[in-house]
């Protein structure tokens, strides 16, 4: 019964004649073009990633396809020198996958795009050293990945930005020694007390709230409780 309902449900995979393709003759009859796996001219991204995966070579032939969905998988398998000309696509997802493949000394041309996808991307690639260019993006999430990547030296300047989501990223890669330092910071930027900064929950990243009662002991417990473990307990391990 199983096999008899499996036989009559409709075949709904995408198709197109191939009486009109220029493909017809040498990428059809040599196995290169498949028709329901492998073809270009129908409106399935997984047949026409098939088919440029066959056939790398004519990807570029395809970037200017009003299909988009077409020109996106086609920069995947096009030449470098051509992938340049997709940074100025009208649709996000070719200059999304432009943003994956472009040469790293070319990414920054999109630094400043519409799509928070595609800066993410450049986010993501760009070398560290040249990450400034994101640090005031108008989105947070492209923000959180500059603060991902940011060396961990030039942080320290983050503690106190107003997202909490970056500040969190911030928390989590701070040497120990700044984490300390932290609430101190927070309380003279904020104006309220060194006890009041460690209650500010809302602009606090939740990996500081639970060492900041730890971190605002230390500055002012004896020095022998500066060999504790930084972790969520106030307690230090008993000694056998």
């Amino acid at each position: 019964m199983n096999d008899a309902a499996t036989d009559s449900t409709p075949d709904r995979t995408p198709t197109a004649r191939c009486d009109d393709c220029v493909f017809l003759h040498d990428r059809l009859v040599t196995g290169r073009c498949v028709p329901g796996d492998a073809r270009v001219e129908v409106e399935s991204g997984r047949q026409i990633d098939g088919f440029f995966r066959v056939n790398p070579e004519l990807a570029e032939c395809f970037l200017d396809d009003p299909f988009r969905e077409r020109r996106a998988i086609a920069v995947r398998y096009s030449p470098h020198q051509r992938i340049v000309e997709c940074v100025a696509d009208p649709d996000e997802s070719v200059r999304r996958a432009a943003a994956y493949r472009l040469p790293v000394d070319l990414l920054e041309s999109l630094v400043h795009d519409s799509d928070r996808e595609a800066r993410i991307t450049v986010a993501d690639r760009l070398p560290p050293e040249r990450l400034e260019c994101l640090s005031e993006d108008a989105d947070h999430l492209v923000r959180t990945y500059f603060a991902r990547r940011l060396p961990a030296g030039r942080l320290f300047r983050m503690i106190s930005v107003e997202d909490r989501q970056v500040r969190e990223t911030v928390a989590e890669r701070l040497p120990q020694v700044s984490l300390i330092l932290m609430p101190t910071i927070l309380s003279r930027r904020s104006g309220a007390s060194l006890p009041g900064a460690c209650r500010l929950s809302a602009r606090w990243p939740c990996s500081m709230i639970r060492i900041g009662p730890y971190a605002l002991l230390l500055l002012v417990a004896p020095v022998w409780t500066r060999s504790w473990p930084c972790s969520m307990t106030l307690k230090p391990k008993c000694g056998r």
